[in-house]
C-alpha cells in the first residue's frame, strides 16, 4: 500500500475557530500558504504556491485510486483540496491518524499524542506562533494606510522571509511527526469496519444538519432582551457595581444567609429548595433573578449562527471515536473549534414542550410580549417559564427539514440496560424486554416493583394516572447501579462544600430526581441481590484484567461464570456465550504495558501503561486495615483527587493516572458495545437510503423526501432493531417519529 502524507498551512480573513471548517474553506479569501507532503518514508517535500504549480507527481498519486492519503484531522485537508484547489478527492481515499489515536484513547492533538508516546519526532513548539503570524490578516485593508498605501492583508514570504522559512520547517516537521505516529499506531489491530464507519461519519458531517437561520436570530434577540432586563433589575436590587461578578455576589449573599462557598447552579438550587434555609427574603429574590440572568446555554445560538453555512446547514459537528475509552461520537472541543456542541442541549421546560407548536409560533413571530403573557405571567407560578428558558428549551428546534423534506428520528430503547443484561448473561434483565410496556416491559417500572414491593399492574396504573415519582426513583438504579454505584453519602467536594455521592448523588445530578438517601441505599441492595450475574461480571472483568497484566497471554471472560442453566435461553448455543470479552497484553514502546479488552464486536478498548498497585484501605465492616490491589492506567478520563470516604473530590481534566475497577470496566464495555450496535444500525440506515444528519447518543436523526411512498419511521426502527451477528440473543427495541422540526 502506498501512502501519501499531507498537511496544509492556510490563510484567511475568517477565523477557523470562530466560523468552522465549512465556512472557512469556502470563503473567497482562504488560500494555501504551503503544503507539506511525503510519499511513504521518502523525504518530506514542501509545495510553495507562490513559486511553482501544484506538483505533478503528487497530482498523479492523488488520481491513483490505489494510493491512500494520510492527514491529521483529514477533513480539513479534504476541504482545502476541494474548495480552495478545486481538487475533489473521494472520502474513501483518506485515512486519519487521529482515529488510530482515539482508538487507544489518546487525545485529539498531535503534539499531545507525540509527547505521551515519547516519539522521536515531536511537533514544533513554535507552531502556534508561526500560524498566528501567517494565517491571520494584518488588517482588513483600505482603512489603515502608511503614506497613503494600504498595508498587505497577510504576512508572507516577502514581508517575513526568515520566519516563513521557519514556517516551512514547522509544516514539514508536522508531516514527519504524523507519519511516525501513523506507522507506529498502524501496528495495533484496528478492524477495517471501523474505517468504513469513519467514512460514513465523514459523509454525515459533510451532509450537515438542516438549520433554521431566521429562527436562531429571533431566539437570540429574545434571550438577550430578557437577560439585559434581568441584569438591570439585579443591579438595582443589590447596589453592586458588577452583580455578574461571582465574588461580589457571593459576599453580598453570604451577609444575608447564603451558606455555600460556590454559586454553581446546583448549590443555589439546593439552598432555594432547603426548607430550613436562613436566606433573607431579599437574598432569595436576588438568587431567583440571578438564576435566570446567568443562564448561558442560549449562547449556543451565537456559535450556531457563526458556523452555519450559506446553505443553512451546520457541518462537521460530530467527532468519530471522540469519547475517550468507549469510542462513542462526541461533539464540541474539536481540533478546529468550530463546533456548537449539539449533543448536550438542555431538555428544557415541560411547560414549553407541552405547548411546543405555540412556543414556536411566538418565537417565529418574535412576539416577546406574547411569550410573557402565555408562558411567564401565568397563574400557576410553578409552571412559569421565562423567555430565556423558553429559548433554551427550543434549541433543538433550530434543526428543521428543508422544503420538500421531512425528519425521521428514532432512538434505541434502553440500550445500555439491554446490553448489560445480554453481556452479563442476566436473564432477569432481558426478560423485561420480551414484554409490552403494559404487561411488564418498562425497565424502570419493572425495577420499581422490587423497590416498592408492588405488582407491575399497580405500578403501571399509578404511572398512567400521572404519578411519575415511583418510576423516577427506580430509573437511577436501572441506569447507574449496574456500574457499581454505592448508595451514597455526603462528601466534601473541591469547593469545600458537602455534596451527595453514589446513587443518591447520581439520581439528583444526572437524572434530576431528588431520591431519598435511604431509598438509594435500598435500591443498590435490591439491584445487586436481583441481578447477581451483573455483580459477577464486575468481578470477572477485573480478575481477567489483572491475570493478563500479571502473567501475559489471553483470558476470555464469559465462560466460567455462566453455567449450563444460564445458557439454555441463548438462541445460538453453538457459538458459546453471548458475550465473550478477551484480555490481551501488548508492549508499547516508551509506554509500558497496554491492555486490550477485545469485545465480541471485534473492536478493542485500550488501557495505556497499565499497572497493578497496592492501596491501603479500611474495612467498613470490621474497621480493620487491609491492602488491596488497584488497577491504574494513563488516560484522559480526568486525573482525580479523593475526598472523604474515597469519593472523587476533584476532576482536573488532564492526562494522568486513572484508577479503574471491575464495575468501571463493565461500564466501558457496555457503552462501547452500545456504540458498536449503533454503528451497525447506521450502516443499515445508510444502505437503505436514509440521509443521516444527527447522532445523539443512541438516537439517529435523518432527513428524507416527504414522499408518501418514501422511507418511513418503520423503516428506521427496523434498522435500529436488527441484531448484529456478534450479539446472538440480544433483544433490541426502538421508538421513533417523523415531522419537520427536531425535538426530544
Amino acid at each position: 500500500m502506498t501512502y501519501v502524507f499531507v498537511d496544509f498551512e492556510t490563510f484567511s480573513l475568517l477565523d477557523l475557530t470562530e466560523v468552522g471548517l465549512d465556512r472557512y474553506a469556502r470563503h473567497s479569501s482562504t488560500g494555501v500558504s504551503l503544503l507539506g507532503w511525503a510519499v511513504g518514508q521518502e523525504e518530506i517535500q514542501a509545495w510553495l504556491p507562490h513559486q511553482t504549480p501544484f506538483p505533478s507527481r503528487l497530482l498523479e498519486l492523488i488520481r491513483d485510486s490505489s494510493v491512500l492519503i494520510i492527514a491529521w484531522n483529514s477533513q480539513f485537508e479534504r476541504a482545502i483540496f476541494k474548495h480552495v484547489l478545486k481538487i475533489d478527492i473521494p472520502l474513501e481515499r483518506f485515512r486519519d491518524p487521529i482515529i488510530l489515536a482515539h482508538n487507544i484513547s489518546l487525545p485529539g492533538k498531535l503534539e499531545s499524542v507525540a509527547r505521551i508516546l515519547k516519539m522521536k519526532e515531536q511537533k514544533d513548539e513554535r507552531g502556534d506562533e508561526l500560524k498566528k503570524m501567517f494565517c491571520q490578516p494584518v488588517s482588513m485593508g483600505g482603512d489603515v494606510t502608511l503614506f497613503g498605501i494600504s498595508p498587505p492583508l497577510f504576512r508572507d514570504h516577502n514581508s517575513h522571509p526568515r520566519e516563513f522559512q521557519e514556517y516551512i520547517s514547522y509544516c514539514q516537521q508536522d508531516v514527519r511527526a504524523m507519519r511516525d505516529l501513523w506507522y507506529r499506531l498502524a501496528k495495533i489491530p484496528f478492524p477495517e469496519i471501523e474505517w468504513k464507519g469513519w467514512i460514513l461519519d465523514q459523509k454525515i458531517n459533510e451532509f450537515g444538519m438542516p438549520g433554521n437561520r431566521q429562527r436562531a436570530e429571533k431566539m437570540l434577540r429574545i434571550a438577550e432582551r430578557f437577560i439585559t432586563e434581568q441584569r438591570t433589575i439585579l443591579k438595582a436590587k443589590t447596589g453592586l457595581e458588577n452583580p455578574n461578578s461571582d465574588q461580589q455576589m457571593k459576599e453580598w449573599l453570604m451577609s444575608r444567609g447564603y451558606p455555600w462557598n460556590s454559586l454553581n447552579a446546583k448549590y443555589v438550587q439546593a439552598e432555594l429548595d432547603n426548607p430550613t434555609s436562613t436566606l433573607t427574603a431579599e437574598a432569595r429574590e436576588v438568587l431567583l433573578i440571578r438564576k435566570d440572568a446567568r443562564k448561558s446555554s442560549y449562547k449556543k445560538l451565537e456559535k450556531f449562527l457563526a458556523v452555519l453555512s450559506d446553505d443553512d446547514r451546520l457541518r462537521y459537528q460530530f467527532r468519530y471515536m471522540g469519547a475517550a475509552r468507549t469510542g462513542r461520537w462526541a461533539s464540541g472541543g474539536g481540533e478546529d473549534g468550530g463546533e456548537v456542541q449539539v449533543q448536550n442541549m438542555s431538555r428544557g421546560e415541560k411547560a414549553v414542550k407541552k405547548k411546543l407548536q405555540r412556543a414556536l409560533e411566538l418565537v417565529d413571530a418574535e412576539d416577546y410580549d406574547g411569550i410573557l403573557r402565555e408562558f411567564t405571567n401565568v397563574p400557576d407560578k410553578k409552571k412559569a417559564v421565562t423567555p430565556v428558558s423558553l429559548v433554551i428549551t427550543l434549541l433543538r428546534s433550530l434543526f428543521e427539514a428543508k422544503p420538500g423534506n421531512k425528519l425521521v428520528v428514532a432512538d434505541k430503547n434502553a440500550i445500555e440496560n439491554r446490553m448489560l443484561g445480554w453481556a452479563s448473561g442476566c436473564k432477569a434483565i432481558l426478560d423485561v424486554f420480551t414484554k409490552s410496556k403494559e404487561e411488564g416491559g418498562d425497565p424502570y417500572l419493572a425495577f420499581g416493583t422490587k423497590l416498592y414491593n408492588k405488582s407491575y399492574a399497580e405500578m403501571w396504573a399509578s404511572y398512567i394516572a400521572g404519578n411519575e415519582d415511583e418510576r423516577q426513583n427506580a430509573k437511577p438504579a436501572v441506569l447507574g447501579a449496574g456500574y457499581g454505584l454505592g448508595g451514597g453519602e455526603m462528601y466534601k467536594n473541591e469547593n469545600g462544600d458537602m455534596v451527595r455521592g453514589g446513587l443518591w448523588g447520581y439520581a439528583k445530578n444526572v437524572c434530576g430526581t431528588d431520591m431519598p438517601k435511604e431509598l438509594a441505599h435500598k435500591a443498590v441492595k435490591i439491584f445487586r441481590e436481583s441481578y447477581p450475574e451483573v455483580v459477577q461480571f464486575w468481578t470477572d472483568l477485573e480478575e481477567g484484567f489483572k491475570q493478563v497484566l500479571k502473567r501475559g497471554g489471553k483470558v476470555r471472560v464469559g465462560e466460567v461464570a455462566w453455567d449450563k442453566a444460564k445458557r439454555e435461553w441463548v438462541e445460538h448455543p453453538t457459538k458459546g456465550k453471548q458475550c465473550v470479552i478477551e484480555f490481551q497484553r501488548l508492549a508499547i514502546e516508551g509506554s509500558g504495558w497496554m491492555m486490550r479488552m477485545v469485545l465480541p464486536s471485534g473492536r478493542a478498548l485500550h488501557y495505556l501503561n497499565a499497572t497493578i498497585d497496592e492501596e491501603k484501605r479500611t474495612s467498613q465492616r470490621t474497621g480493620q486495615p487491609y491492602t488491596a490491589e488497584v488497577i491504574h492506567f494513563d488516560g484522559i478520563e480526568h486525573s482525580t483527587t479523593q475526598g472523604e470516604g474515597g469519593q472523587t473530590a476533584k476532576k482536573t481534566h488532564k492526562w494522568g493516572r486513572v484508577k479503574t475497577y471491575g464495575a468501571k470496566l463493565v461500564e466501558n464495555a457496555i457503552q462501547a458495545l452500545s456504540r458498536d450496535d449503533l454503528l451497525h444500525s447506521m450502516f443499515l440506515a445508510d444502505e437503505m437510503g436514509f440521509s443521516i444528519w444527527g447522532i445523539f447518543h443512541d438516537e439517529l436523526a435523518c432527513e428524507v423526501a416527504d414522499d408518501p411512498f418514501g422511507l418511513t419511521v418503520t423503516d428506521l426502527n427496523w434498522c435500529l432493531t436488527q441484531v448484529p451477528e456478534w450479539a446472538p440473543g440480544m433483544l433490541l427495541g426502538s421508538e421513533g417519529w417523523d415531522g419537520r422540526v427536531y425535538h426530544k
